[in-house]
């Protein structure tokens, strides 16, 4: 997944202000993100929340993502 891709499933919820930073872990097959800025300066200087961070993270693991099927071909065929 893109780091576009992730701003466009934040929907409403992305603002200009944010950065976010992608990691590759490639031998687990997973990808990390960091969303700069979604929690101001830190859950303990921010109004907002902890709770925030954590919604936020559920709610992007349950959205539906359709998956080439090549990329589970182009990982098996490498196994």
């Amino acid at each position: 997944m893109t780091r576009d891709k992730l701003k466009e499933l934040m929907r409403e919820d992305w603002r200009d202000g944010y950065f976010v930073e992608r990691v590759e872990m490639p031998n687990i097959f997973a990808v990390h993100f960091v969303v700069y800025g979604a929690l101001g300066r830190g859950v303990t200087s921010s109004s907002r929340l902890d709770c925030l961070g954590k919604g936020f993270a559920e709610f992007i693991r349950a959205v539906w993502v359709p998956v080439p099927t090549r990329f589970l071909q182009e990982k098996l065929a490498k196994l």
